[in-house]
């Protein structure tokens, strides 16, 4: 829903996408990415397979998950016509945003940040601001049965791979934060799911009502928010979060996240407006 609503949304320019540690595993998700390229005839950007494991231990999101994230039932993408980059994300990344001159970006995350962890311990002028889905600060989080024990404090993202989070929340990047607490400002609900279906056409439209359909049961039960879709429509509208500006603790084996007393400060978004989404999301539809 992420990438649709960025691949709709005319004034975003993609220059590349990386695949991430995360729900799906990371050549899958490439090769899905690719299809959904190829359903909008956007198959001039890259797309980069990144690492799938943590830079330590073995935690991962529940088999379910990501047996779901990697076949995407129901969902109807063509074939793609062409093949990830030979080069990996994290090289990518690296010579992106260390060595090569050129303009520099917004970076959006929406899983581990595993890929960026080398890349942050430099300076990175080529990146104006990474804009991160993950943390949970004032509520609970959302893990559950994680392999380093269960923390209800953690969010999955900052879990899977807390060395890397921690390398960069503690850098000098520019960030922005999308937290678990802001996601749950932003359910998406069946009301939502019914006006989305009815306001909007063409292949990504229909990719989002797919999507929804396939998170019907969850929709239904109150449980489904707009974790990634509100990140991606938060780097166009920063307007519609609420932040607070602190520095970041992760904790070593949980992934749980704390504000810090020392450290490079972040901005942090604990709340975000949902009718400021919906009417965001929904436009770059219609």
């Amino acid at each position: 829903m992420a990438l649709a609503y960025l691949l709709a949304t005319p004034e975003v320019h993609i220059e590349a996408i990386t695949t991430a540690y995360g729900l799906a595993h990371t050549r899958r998700a490439a090769e899905n990415i690719l299809r959904v390229l190829a359903l909008c005839d956007r198959d001039d950007i890259p797309v980069y397979v990144g690492a799938d494991a943590p830079l330590v231990g073995t935690a991962a999101f529940p088999v379910r998950w990501r047996r779901v994230a990697d076949e995407l039932p129901g969902i109807r993408l063509p074939r793609s016509r062409v093949q990830t980059r030979q080069e990996s994300a994290a090289a990518f990344l690296w010579e992106r945003l260390l060595r090569v001159a050129q303009e520099p970006v917004h970076i959006l995350t929406l899983g581990a940040l595993t890929n960026l962890a080398a890349v942050c311990a430099e300076e990175c002028p080529r990146v104006k601001e990474l804009v991160t889905m993950g943390g949970a600060f004032g509520v609970s989080g959302n893990v559950v049965g994680g392999a380093s024990g269960v923390s209800s404090a953690a969010e999955w993202n900052i879990h899977v791979d807390p060395l890397a989070a921690k390398a960069v929340f503690s850098s000098g990047v520019a960030q922005r934060i999308v937290t678990h607490d802001a996601a749950l400002n932003v359910p998406i609900t069946f009301a939502f799911a019914s006006t989305f279906r009815t306001h909007g056409s063409g292949p990504l439209h229909r990719l989002v009502c797919e999507l929804l359909d396939l998170m019907a049961p969850h929709v239904s039960g109150g449980t489904y928010y707009a974790w990634d879709p509100l990140a991606a429509v938060a780097l166009m509208h920063p307007g519609i979060l609420s932040m607070h500006t602190h520095a970041i603790e992760v904790l070593p084996n949980s992934g749980v996240t704390r504000v810090a007393k020392a450290g490079p400060p972040k901005a942090v978004a604990m709340s975000a407006d949902h009718k400021g989404w919906e009417a965001a999301f929904l436009s770059a539809f219609t």
